[in-house]
């Protein structure tokens, strides 16, 4: 229900993948790769459904993902494109790895928010240049964990994923 009220008619697309028989990992198994930690190997299924629009559904949850083709390339930009799939891992890894770090040394940092713009290439091949990220911590300048948890942002895993030649210059 939750994916209907998202997605629309694609909610509903999404949802019959999932009852149709994917085969899906229960929720606990991700625990087998050791310390809470989920298997270095993930399986993703993707559909494609015509007019460019994919589905995605994560194996270990079952959540669904609809992706579609921005406006400027021959879609309708009803969704995120897979490259601000790739602006958005940048972002929600980024809070995630500074989320860990803020638990561990409970210091609470809820509430904080976090902006990637994505820049495209103006030349060919098609592709991201460059990705501004921008952090608004709720914390005080002179709060002793903040220059820790600025520094876990540059740890994260999404952040050593991209090509060195994209730009990510980071604001706080």
């Amino acid at each position: 229900a939750g994916a209907q009220a998202r997605w629309g008619s694609r909610g509903r697309q999404l949802r019959h993948l999932w009852i149709s028989g994917r085969s899906c990992q229960s929720s606990s198994d991700h625990r087998k790769g050791g310390r809470g930690r989920p298997p270095e190997r993930l399986e993703i299924s993707i559909d494609y459904e015509g007019q460019l629009p994919c589905a995605a559904v994560h194996s270990p949850s079952g959540a669904t993902l609809g992706t579609d083709a921005p406006v400027d390339n021959n879609g309708r930009g009803e969704a995120f494109s897979p490259t601000d799939l790739v602006a958005t891992a940048l972002g929600t890894c980024m809070a995630t790895v500074m989320g860990i770090a803020a638990q561990r040394k409970k210091v609470p940092i809820e509430g904080m928010k976090i902006k990637v713009r994505k820049h495209m290439s103006e030349d060919l091949p098609r592709r991201i240049s460059k990705l501004e990220v921008e952090i608004e911590m709720p914390i005080p300048e002179e709060h002793p964990e903040k220059k820790l948890l600025q520094s876990t942002v540059l740890g994260c895993p999404v952040h050593h994923s991209i090509h060195p030649e994209i730009e990510v210059p980071i604001t706080w």
